[in-house]
């Protein structure tokens, strides 16, 4: 990222984050000291990070309200992730009964995509290696699971014969892409431009993460 984005030393890891509101700025509204919170530190620099005590956020992006019956654990894990997951669900277009290739579902964006496209009717073919992994996805609303260490794209052929409708690509290679039948979508969180992966039938749809106050709340 050096090449990207300004770099304030000494750099603070972490983006994600959850807790409560200690103090506020001037002039901020819709928040009060005391308010449950989570998020992601989104700034135009690297700097603040969320593996701290205390942290620095703007209100304008990357926090949102905290529900009661969500714990501060599970909050700090939704920020980036869940954003993400939403952009690809997003630019994937599913319709019930589609079906979708989750590359990198056993990941904290994957997760979020597998559990997503399921509840939005679609059928969910996952990633997943080992007997755990292959457990969890499942129990995230996966119907078939592939081994991304093995040969991806015969056995996405096995299970969809005549191609899947998207790939939603978080990890590994975009080999899949060649799976996707004429006139579907593969979604990237890794590629910044269409021409990075070619193929002459699907629609390439880089996502990025933009944790805006409506995606998460």
């Amino acid at each position: 990222t050096k090449d990207f984005m300004e770099h304030r030393f000494p750099l603070v890891l972490g983006k994600d984050f959850a807790g409560q509101v200690d103090a506020i700025g001037a002039g901020v509204t819709g928040y009060a000291v005391g308010d449950r919170v989570f998020g992601t530190v989104t700034k135009p620099y690297l700097g603040d990070g969320s593996f701290a005590d205390y942290v620095t956020v703007p209100t304008a992006v990357g926090l949102a309200p905290l529900p009661a019956g969500v714990s501060f654990t599970d909050g700090a894990a939704l920020g980036r992730a869940v954003t993400a997951a939403h952009g690809v669900i997003e630019g994937a277009a599913l319709e019930p009964g589609n079906t979708i290739v989750v590359i990198g579902a056993t990941g904290g964006v994957g997760n979020q995509v597998v559990q997503l496209a399921a509840r939005a009717g679609a059928r969910v073919i996952a990633t997943a290696h080992t007997d755990a992994e292959r457990e969890l996805v499942t129990r995230l609303g996966a119907d078939a699971t592939v081994d991304h260490t093995g040969d991806l794209s015969a056995q996405i052929r096995q299970i969809a014969p005549n191609g899947v409708d998207a790939v939603a690509h978080v990890a590994g290679d975009p080999s899949a892409v060649a799976e996707i039948r004429d006139g579907g979508r593969f979604v990237s969180t890794l590629v910044q431009s269409p021409d990075q992966v070619p193929t002459q039938t699907a629609s390439v749809v880089p996502v990025y993460a933009n944790p805006t106050r409506e995606i998460l709340d």
